[in-house]
């Protein structure tokens, strides 16, 4: 049988979320409410709280309530990605790379990191094209070795391994010379 005590609140976070990406920032107000008083050190619900900020506009305020909650528990992975997501919404590319980094030194199976760290990395338009796109085919190499049984990164593997392949022979070739 279902604990549906725990069902009701999880339901209440779930329609929390729900609302902030629907930009009804009342009836998520609502939520966070209830569930403060009945959860009030909760981390999941210092996510919430986060996350309306960052619905807000607040940036700072979102980053200060992440801060304190890694200080409790450093591992939180929910934590830690919402604080990529700030830096995408800010705009930051440099600090975005930075927190998906120190991310990933601390989960590096985390398939979902690796692919944002891939787009982060095709997103920069910079004069180091080389670098970047072979940091984009690691990154992409990684989510797949994480994730081999989801079949549509499969589909990927094939092409990011043969590019490693044709690269690396291109660098073999060139330092016989």
């Amino acid at each position: 049988m279902v604990n549906t005590f725990s069902t009701v609140w999880n339901l209440y976070e779930q329609i929390c979320i729900a609302a902030l990406d629907n930009g009804d920032s009342n009836f998520a107000n609502e939520c966070i409410t209830i569930l403060l008083k009945k959860f009030p050190n909760s981390s999941r619900v210092g996510r919430l709280v986060g996350m309306q900020n960052e619905q807000c506009g607040k940036f700072e305020a979102a980053l200060e309530v992440y801060n304190d909650l890694l200080k409790k528990n450093p591992a939180n992975l929910m934590v830690l990605k919402r604080k990529v997501c700030v830096f995408k919404a800010m705009g930051d590319t440099k600090r975005q790379i930075e927190e998906l980094n120190a991310l990933l030194t601390q989960f590096p199976s985390e398939a979902a990191s690796w692919l944002e760290l891939g787009e982060v990395f095709l997103s920069v338009s910079d004069n180091t094209v080389r670098i970047v796109l072979f940091n984009v085919h690691y990154a992409y190499y990684l989510c797949i070795l994480c994730n081999q049984q989801q079949e549509h990164l499969l589909l990927f593997q094939h092409v990011i391994c043969s590019v490693f392949i044709r690269r690396r022979r291109t660098v073999l070739k060139r330092r016989c010379y």
